[in-house]
């Protein structure tokens, strides 16, 4: 079982604060925040998984676009490439740097430019690079590709109902979420499905105790 929730200080506002991603040494990770009116993406480092995340940067690239909000983002298994969304339509965007010590990324661009099959997609999590999930009409599809060069092929549904999909990068077990009912209240949680292979459906849902 999942450990108790710890709350990570440095990274929470008085406002809203979702959509975490880890790079894969998981010693930076960007996180989007909604303090100053528009939710916009930052980058949180630390030196080694010892230390406390500290050393709060905006990503102004990626932050481009007055009165937009940008959310939701995920990198690439080297730490080169994000996926984020940019809301309000919800749409894909994509950016590229060329070391992962730099915060200068490359001019966000829409991703159907590039990936035609992702075209009216949202909320991208990468599992490992040849593999990805993506939600469209409150339901949750994955995508693949041969490659990290190769295009994305068409999406097939995972015939599962929900949002903001986080995958394991070993593509066996998918975090989203749900809508639930609590008392007369309608509200939202933290669902966890697994398989035993690529091939295999996915397991019934077990809703996460936090």
């Amino acid at each position: 079982p999942w450990m108790t929730p710890t709350e990570l200080v440095v990274m929470n506002t008085s406002s809203m604060d979702f959509g975490p991603t880890f790079a894969p040494d998981t010693n930076e990770v960007f996180v989007s925040q909604r303090f100053t009116g528009d939710a916009e993406i930052y980058r949180f480092t630390r030196p080694t998984a010892a230390n406390a995340f500290a050393n709060k940067t905006e990503m102004a690239p990626l932050n481009v676009q007055a009165g937009s909000e940008e959310g939701e983002p995920s990198l690439s298994d080297d730490g080169l490439v994000i996926y984020f969304n940019r809301y309000a339509p919800d749409r894909i965007f994509t950016s590229t740097r060329s070391n992962t010590q730099l915060t200068d990324w490359s001019v966000p661009v829409l991703v159907d430019t590039i990936h035609p099959n992702l075209a009216g997609f949202h909320s991208p999590d990468f599992a490992g690079d040849k593999r990805m999930v993506v939600t469209k009409d409150g339901m949750i599809w994955e995508a693949t590709r041969p490659t990290p060069s190769s295009p994305w092929g068409a999406p097939v549904s995972l015939g599962i109902a929900g949002d903001v999909p986080c995958m394991r990068r070993d593509g066996l077990e998918l975090l989203y979420e749900g809508a639930v009912t609590i008392g007369a209240t309608q509200s939202v949680a933290i669902f966890r499905r697994t398989r035993a292979s690529i091939g295999d459906a996915f397991s019934p849902e077990q809703r996460l105790a936090f």
